[in-house]
């Protein structure tokens, strides 16, 4: 099984450069996971900072600025403490507080971020190891948007009654905070308690806004499947919507589907078996505003199956298309075609039909290979005159 790399990062919080991002910063490495986010893809991302796990060990920044009333933010390291609340219940309100220094003010522009997971012990323990128990999100944005205060949730649940979290923050002054006291090296803090909630329940009430992914169990190879984010704490979309991400396992190797909508469902075809992980990364900070992103990785069962699409509808003397896509075969398939039970001279998975007789038709393909493999599948066609 492919792994991904160490759940716990430095990030180092230069301007908005990604390349600044990957290149610096002890113990970071490349992006292989994201506990909320999806790898950065340049060819539909236009700015966003590489922020993998949304972890943080000691957050530099880096450019000068005015100084804060207060607590001067230049006065050196910055120590910043969390406090959680007791119990933690999945289906209950729970709270983290980070704490700083008595009479510190957070410079104008401070950004913090959060993450939670979710899942059975092997994936919180391994992110290479992640199944369909597995979830997470990421929030990001403005102090003065209230993303640096206490922030309270519903805890979803979590079938090891168990959730990992991280906390960043970052400003434009040369500001070093130190959160090693809750998130040291070399894994991020994990916090356990008792399950509340049905299995699958997510997080209906923050005091953040923010969304969490749902897919349906039991999919199989060559389904059509829907992915849901579900809103929480008031979550607006942000006007150039959201990017959509379907991956194949858990080392990123495929990205087997992708869209950039303004709706909270995302419709694609699993065409890989196994544990595959669908990302949500809205658009927010492209317009200065917030972000929120949540992954969900669901598994895909195997099989082996013929899609068939055809037209319902044809005209009578008139050429149409059928399509066949073969799940789960291995080396040559053989596609042989009938009509009403009688086979038909055409081969190949996208063959053309001229048909004459009207009324309904059957269009039935039968596919195999050389180690035995079959899958046959029909559909019916309305020929009109």
């Amino acid at each position: 099984m492919n792994r991904r790399g160490s759940m716990a990062r430095r990030i180092v919080a230069e301007p908005r450069n990604e390349d600044n991002e990957r290149a610096r910063g002890g113990g970071y490495t490349p992006p292989k996971r994201r506990g909320g986010e999806a790898p950065v893809d340049r060819s539909h991302r236009t700015s966003r900072r590489a922020a993998i796990s949304l972890a943080a060990v000691i957050v530099v920044a880096s450019a000068a600025g005015p100084a804060a009333s207060g607590v001067a933010a230049t006065d050196g390291v910055v120590p910043v403490t969390m406090s959680l609340s007791p119990s933690p219940t999945s289906g209950s309100p729970f709270t983290f507080t980070p704490g700083f220094p008595t009479g510190y003010v957070l410079p104008a522009g401070t950004i913090c971020s959060w993450e939670l997971r979710w899942g059975d012990n092997a994936s919180l323990a391994d992110l290479g190891f992640v199944d369909d128990t597995f979830g997470s999100i990421a929030l990001r944005g403005q102090a003065s948007d209230g993303f640096c205060d206490p922030w309270t949730l519903t805890l979803p649940y979590s079938q090891s009654a168990s959730w990992v979290y991280s906390f960043g923050i970052y400003d434009l002054l040369g500001t070093f905070y130190d959160l090693t006291s809750f998130q040291p090296q070399p894994t991020l803090p994990r916090f356990s308690g008792a399950n509340g909630a049905a299995v699958g329940a997510g997080i209906p009430d923050s005091t953040l806004p923010g969304v969490w992914l749902s897919m349906p169990k039991g999919s199989i190879i060559g389904d059509r499947v829907t992915a849901t984010a579900h809103a929480f704490g008031g979550y607006v979309m942000p006007p150039n919507g959201a990017n959509w991400d379907a991956y194949a396992g858990s080392c990123y190797c495929v990205r087997f589907a992708h869209a950039t909508n303004h709706a909270l469902t995302f419709t694609f075809t699993a065409t890989h078996a196994g544990t595959i992980s669908v990302f949500y990364n809205d658009t927010g900070e492209q317009t200065s505003g917030n972000f929120a992103g949540a992954g969900v990785d669901p598994k895909i069962r195997s099989a082996i199956r013929v899609v068939l699409k055809t037209p319902t509808t044809v005209l009578a003397r008139t050429h149409f298309t059928a399509t066949a896509t073969a799940y789960g075969f291995t080396g040559t398939i053989v596609y042989r075609w009938y009509v009403d039970h009688v086979r038909v001279l055409v081969s190949g998975r996208t063959p053309s039909f001229y048909l004459v007789r009207t009324g309904q038709r059957l269009i039935t393909v039968i596919v195999t290979d050389r180690y035995g493999h079959r899958a046959t599948m029909s559909r019916w066609v309305l020929v009109h005159a």
